[in-house]
């Protein structure tokens, strides 16, 4: 519901009220119901079709909008119907006069920066450089890619154009509340065939390129990898200087929802092509690993694994490194009990398939390793742990975590562990109506401690029961509260550790 004005609220307020109560009291609620409404934010600028913000005639494409925070205070003023929806709901208005006729997309998804849910979106023709002429609708469109929209229609020089944009059905909520629209030209790529290969600079990144225009002619048959249909395929070429593992990876500003890597040598420039590796990661962006010889020329080929074109989705950048080293972090050890416990670690593979372990023992030159845990080839950072048995009591033993990968070895800092048979020191116990138990002491870090309690304190230490575990707080700090409740009347308590 939008608030038309305070006054038509109070009215609605009013006669509810009326309704609703004995009579006598209806003064009172109409005094209530006068009060000054709580002020509501003000909607951004382009609101209306009179603020509409103007996209610059000569601006460098693509073009991003002014980001709009929170859209949610936008209203339907001024907005024509459209016919590509039912459910459109807030709007924000852009007016565009192009000084080049081409073919432009509009994009409010997720290459804009907008995090809203839903978004529809339409472009409309006018008649005169101002809001008072009939507009004729260009394009119309919603769920685009998922439930956000983009349009691309042909824009001719001169001529002025509106592009309103609406949230759809879902109602943003925050932080998914942003909206900004992404306006570009579609251009041909020229790495669109062999001979136009785009070469892999030093750097090892390539620019983005759009593949709205990019076409199959000239395109290899589909690679051993592929399970889809495959369409607009984007040329490559690399020569490296040294032989080794590279990782070739469309994982960085792609915006192609999923993408199949082949790569080729050849014999001579765009002459016979050997397989050389094919990567199709099912449903996301593709990455592959594969050795490569120095002085040798390959070919790297990048499809969009979807048939129809999402305007959205439709930009690919390309990475080309020698296969990095993974990174690997020490962490700590915990669940120490007198038989068990765990090592942790953080890992990233950095984008080749990785093992990690951890060797441990009671000197600094471990003697002692845990199996090798497989965590794939991502490039996010992962938590990992690993069981261990057999160390003794009040022993320092030291562990490290090591990672490798097709990039090499990686060693994590040194830490140190010991289960301990010293007794823990309470510092802090309290007991009232609302927690029976509440104590805090001092322990060994990453020890276990469990918590038991018997009505009676001369019970063997095989009578008591469990009733739970001591919190580790940091520093060598654990805390327990035992819940007042009439299923553990205890009266006398002890911590142990298993």
């Amino acid at each position: 519901m939008k608030y038309q004005s305070r006054s038509w609220a109070r009215r609605v307020i009013t006669q509810i009220w009326r309704r609703s109560v004995p009579l006598n009291l209806t003064h009172w609620l109409l005094r209530l119901a006068l009060l000054p409404m709580a002020s509501l934010a003000a909607p951004p600028p382009n609101d209306g079709c009179n603020g509409a913000e103007v996209i610059p005639a000569d601006a460098s494409f693509p073009y991003f909008t002014t980001l709009i925070p929170d859209v949610r205070e936008a209203t339907g003023r001024d907005d024509p119907s459209p016919i590509c929806t039912s459910n459109a709901n807030h709007s924000v208005w852009y007016r565009f006069s192009p000084t080049n006729s081409a073919h432009y997309t509009c994009s409010v998804g997720t290459d804009s920066g907008t995090t809203l849910p839903d978004t529809d979106i339409a472009v409309y023709e006018s008649p005169t450089a101002n809001c008072g002429g009939d507009l004729t609708l260009l394009a119309c469109k919603e769920d685009e890619a998922g439930l956000l929209a983009a349009a691309r229609t042909n824009l001719v020089e001169g001529k002025t154009y509106f592009i309103v944009v609406w949230t759809g059905l879902i109602e943003p909520m925050p932080p998914n509340t942003a909206l900004r629209m992404k306006v570009s030209i579609a251009v041909a790529p020229t790495n669109d065939v062999c001979a136009g290969a785009y070469e892999i600079p030093s750097s090892g990144l390539t620019d983005p390129i759009d593949t709205t225009l990019a076409g199959d002619v000239g395109d290899p048959p589909p690679p051993p990898c592929a399970t889809n249909g495959l369409a607009r395929g984007l040329w490559y070429r690399f020569t490296p200087t040294n032989n080794g593992p590279y990782v070739i990876s469309t994982r960085d500003g792609t915006t192609v929802a999923d993408t199949l890597i082949a790569v080729y040598s050849v014999n001579v420039a765009c002459g016979t092509r050997t397989d050389v590796a094919c990567e199709d990661s099912g449903d996301g962006k593709a990455s592959v690993l594969t050795q490569l010889v120095a002085g040798r020329t390959y070919y790297i080929v990048v499809w969009d694994v979807s048939e129809e074109l999402i305007l959205s989705e439709t930009t690919v950048q390309l990475r080309v490194q020698p296969a990095p080293q993974p990174m690997v972090t020490t962490l700590s050890a915990t669940n120490l009990t007198t038989s068990s416990g765990q090592l942790t670690a953080l890992v990233n593979p950095n984008g080749s398939p990785t093992g990690i372990w951890f060797e441990w023992g009671e000197t600094p030159q471990y003697g002692m390793r845990t199996a090798v845990a497989r965590v794939g080839g991502g490039a996010t950072t992962l938590f990992t742990n690993r069981f261990i048995a057999g160390y003794g009591p009040d022993l320092v033993y030291y562990f490290r975590a090591v990672a490798t990968n097709a990039g090499g070895r990686v060693e994590g800092t040194d830490n140190t562990f010991m289960y301990s048979t010293v007794p823990p020191t309470i510092s802090a116990s309290s007991a009232g109506s609302n927690v029976i138990f509440s104590a805090q002491f001092e322990g060994n870090p990453g020890q276990v401690y469990q918590v038991f309690s018997s009505t009676n304190v001369t019970n063997p230490r095989g009578a008591w029961e469990v009733i739970g575990r001591a919190t580790y707080l940091g520093g060598g700090q654990f805390r327990f509260n035992d819940p007042n409740t009439a299923a553990h009347p205890h009266r006398f308590y002890y911590i142990g550790s298993p």
